[in-house]
């Protein structure tokens, strides 16, 4: 069960990226990407094609899919200098290192961060950025959702079963 958001329509993320020169699009690999896969039926997932290493690790597919098409998305009216995936921006640091950033690394030419992540992901990188940049969410927190996995190992990939997956929405 992961924090469950849709996305901000396009226009409204086009808007709120005007003004600034320079911007990074950072993603969360946990719920957004729980999220993503859901909303618009994406993989969840996918095995390296390389299969000779001792840990195989799936990586993300829907949140990359989605940061990518936002930064062509805003290619036309801001720089995008990185699009960077890590895993849950709410719980990168044990918070004892004031500022701490965690494994998000501080893009320091950014202007502004757009963040495709939950509510709890959006106040882990204000206290982690401070003052430093303006988050620009690209992501509603509505509830919750239970999600059902289904791998298919001929494509390598997990996808998420709608049909037997639910979404408990309780914000609006």
């Amino acid at each position: 069960m992961v924090v469950f958001s849709v996305t901000l329509p396009d226009g409204q993320l086009i808007e709120a990226a005007k003004g600034y020169k320079k911007i990074v699009i950072l993603g969360c690999s946990v719920c957004a990407n729980n999220s993503i896969a859901y909303e618009k039926g994406l993989p969840l997932s996918k095995m390296p094609e390389d299969k000779t290493a001792k840990h195989l690790m799936p990586s993300p597919v829907a949140i990359v899919e989605e940061a990518n098409r936002l930064k062509a998305l805003l290619a036309d009216s801001v720089e995008v200098i990185a699009v960077d995936i890590s895993p849950g921006f709410c719980i990168m640091s044990d918070g004892s290192a004031p500022g701490s950033l965690g494994n998000v690394k501080t893009y320091p030419d950014a202007e502004a961060v757009v963040a495709l992540c939950c509510v709890g992901g959006i106040a882990g990188l204000k206290m982690r950025f401070g003052d430093s940049k303006k988050i620009i969410p690209a992501m509603r927190t509505e509830g919750i959702i239970v999600a059902y996995m289904v791998n298919d190992p001929e494509k390598g990939i997990t996808k998420i079963d709608k049909n037997k997956s639910r979404v408990i929405r309780n914000f609006k």
